[in-house]
């Protein structure tokens, strides 16, 4: 500021005049009698005003120019100042410290941080293994011989037979009931020496057939010399009347079934050396016959794929008579 003052003071028309204060008379009586001639140049002392004006404006411009830069300074120097924003997760990376602008955050991956253990945390115990479950064995088959010794078969799992007293000493039989599982009564054996067969047709006859035939290994002996013995399941059906189809699971003497494809009865016996034997559900099939039955060939068939079937016939083809 001194230094302008003074150029603003040395620029002042008033002050040229380096021998004193004129004198007032002596101008007048110029002004009066001669032309005067006034000019801002030919004095080094006098500063022009056109260069002055310059100057100035110069001055002006540098001064504003010194301003936007301390006002630029301090808001440069507020920013680098200012506290930082909090961020969600992870740590932000910042570029140079003189770009502030270029601050960059990089997002930290869920997964980086770990969860420390709750305070209420609890180990599970571990639970030892018991003992395995006790798996009751499977019933097996067992063989049955009568209290003579004469008849003897193998009993399927879970079944059981009954010895019957039957007979007179003068004619002595022997019967046997066997059971299932529920106490249904499956087969009877009868084996009698004394007695026959006979009964006559209660209607006319209906279609018959063999459906299954087995051979039984013991009809080699001599208890069944001169007899076709074997096992067979044995219809006659009725259902072309309205009826049921009868059936016979047991042994079978093939030499004295039916000979034609129809019949109105048969017998499931046979004629041994020891007496008269049955080994069946029933002991005569005819027809009118007034027990459940089936209602058609193919449920008869079908009956054959039973488990119960399977065991009729296992128990019946190990038939073993001792004479």
């Amino acid at each position: 500021m001194d230094s302008i003052k003074s150029l603003v003071t040395g620029a002042d028309p008033l002050n040229d005049f380096p021998a004193g204060p004129p004198d007032g008379e002596t101008e007048l009586t110029g002004m009066l009698t001669g032309i005067r001639t006034f000019s801002d140049t030919g004095n080094a002392k006098v500063v022009n005003l056109d260069g002055a004006r310059k100057r100035r404006r110069a001055i002006a411009a540098g001064l504003l120019a010194m301003t936007a830069a301390a006002v630029t300074a301090g808001i440069v120097v507020a920013g680098n100042l200012r506290l930082p924003e909090a961020t969600p997760a992870g740590p932000a990376v910042s570029g140079s410290p003189s770009s502030p602008a270029s601050t960059q955050e990089v997002p930290t991956p869920a997964s980086s941080t770990a969860a420390g253990p709750s305070p209420a945390q609890t180990l599970p115990v571990p639970t030892l293994p018991g003992p395995p479950p006790v798996v009751p064995a499977a019933p097996q088959a067992t063989a049955f011989t009568s209290g003579d010794g004469k008849v003897s078969f193998k009993l399927p799992a879970g079944w059981t037979a009954v010895e019957e007293p039957a007979g007179t000493p003068s004619y002595p039989s022997s019967v046997v009931r066997v059971y299932n599982e529920t106490g249904e009564t499956m087969s009877t054996l009868q084996l009698s020496q004394g007695g026959g067969l006979g009964g006559a047709c209660s209607g006319p006859p209906a279609p018959f057939s063999v459906l299954d035939r087995a051979a039984v290994p013991s009809a080699t002996q001599p208890w069944a010399q001169g007899r076709s013995v074997e096992f067979g399941y044995a219809i006659i059906d009725e259902t072309a009347r309205g009826g049921k189809i009868h059936t016979v699971v047991g042994l079978l003497d093939a030499g004295s079934l039916p000979k034609g494809d129809t019949a109105c009865m048969f017998y499931a016996a046979v004629s041994t050396s020891m007496g008269m034997l049955s080994f069946a559900d029933a002991v005569q099939v005819s027809v009118g016959g007034t027990g459940p039955g089936f209602d058609s060939v193919a449920e008869a068939r079908a009956y054959m794929q039973t488990a119960e079937y399977q065991n009729l016939k296992a128990m019946i083809t190990s038939l073993e008579l001792n004479n």
